[in-house]
């Protein structure tokens, strides 16, 4: 699979969307991101699915960890801003998100 994904650094006003062709499959024991080939690229935890599938393009990282924050008011802002940058900088490094 060829990436034109553009490696720039993430920022809280980024918009980020999922590169085509990988799916998330769940099952009892965990979940995975597979690519275009069925081949498994990620496992990926409750916290890391979440943001997976809310990278659709039309938000702003901000506004995805603003989200996050009122399904999750009692872990703290800051945490949530540190975890979401670090799941989705990991998703740039697989080149499986790309900056719109």
């Amino acid at each position: 699979m060829i990436n034109d994904t553009k490696e720039s650094t993430l920022n809280d006003q980024s918009i980020v969307s999922r590169i085509e062709g990988f799916q998330l499959r769940r099952s009892p024991c965990c979940t995975t991101l597979y690519d275009e080939n069925n081949l498994p690229v990620l496992s990926l935890n409750g916290t890391s699915s979440l943001i997976w599938e809310n990278c659709n393009g039309e938000l702003k990282i901000i506004e995805l960890i603003d989200q996050f924050h009122s399904v999750f008011p009692d872990i703290p802002y800051k945490d949530l801003k540190v975890d979401t940058m670090n799941v989705l900088n990991q998703f740039q490094q697989e080149k499986i998100i790309k900056l719109k």
